[in-house]
């Protein structure tokens, strides 16, 4: 296994606050299926105690990192993100080049 990780920025274009959990949100794909997610103990992509997608209110913009964890011999094939852990049943996907 390998770990490989995502830097996503999110704005909260809606009228009210939005708390959710980025590992719940995001999603990434290989070939060999769903990747699992994964805790980074340091470095640039450390997991912080509270999660990037806690409370954040009409009009403010986060950044964070998300890891996780594909077969050695993959590579990543789609970013999805599903807001509130696709609890809406919306789901926006992006290819991974």
């Amino acid at each position: 296994m390998k770990p490989v990780a995502i830097l996503v920025a999110v704005r909260n274009a809606g009228p009210g606050g939005y708390d959710s959990s980025s590992t719940g949100d995001f999603s990434l794909d290989s070939a060999a299926g769903q990747a699992s997610p994964l805790f980074v103990p340091k470095g640039v992509c450390q997991t912080p105690l509270q999660d990037f997608m806690n409370a954040i209110g009409p009009g403010e913009m986060r950044t964070g990192c998300v890891a996780f964890s594909i077969p050695s011999g993959q590579q990543p094939t789609t970013v999805g993100f599903a807001p509130n852990g696709g609890a809406s049943g919306r789901r926006r996907l992006w290819s991974v080049r």
